[in-house]
């Protein structure tokens, strides 16, 4: 899930390497690098992150509704309530709930080819 994290981060501010990433973030190329090769990035630096862009937090870390803070309208009740439960996690909790829903989303891509295959099977 971090993977997909950086990569959102790298969307939103328009950059093509970890390079230009961590020059928008402030920090050095190493730092990308040592988050990517962890498989962990504090979640202070995303909510940090958030806040510098305008980033939805829900977008960043699930790739779920509307990218920009400024176009929530968009996003449901459920997903703010999520937002809020969140604040409370402490790190190693919201890592736990990361992967959690990167396990659901395979699942759910799994059960999708699934069904795919059995209508090529019929």
């Amino acid at each position: 899930m971090p993977k997909k994290i950086l990569e959102r981060m790298k969307q939103a501010v328009g950059a093509k390497t970890d390079e230009q990433l961590a020059r928008g973030l402030g920090t050095r190329r190493s730092t990308i690098t040592n988050w990517r090769s962890r498989r962990s990035i504090p979640f202070e630096k995303v909510v940090l992150f958030c806040r510098k862009y305008s980033v939805s937090p829900t977008w960043l870390i699930f790739g779920v509704g509307p990218r920009d803070l400024r176009d929530l309208r968009k996003v449901t009740e459920e997903r703010l309530k999520l937002l809020e439960l969140m604040e409370d996690l402490d790190e190693a909790d919201i890592q736990q709930v990361m992967i959690y829903v990167g396990d659901k989303v395979r699942i759910r891509d799994l059960e999708k080819e699934l069904r795919e295959l059995r209508k090529y099977l019929e």
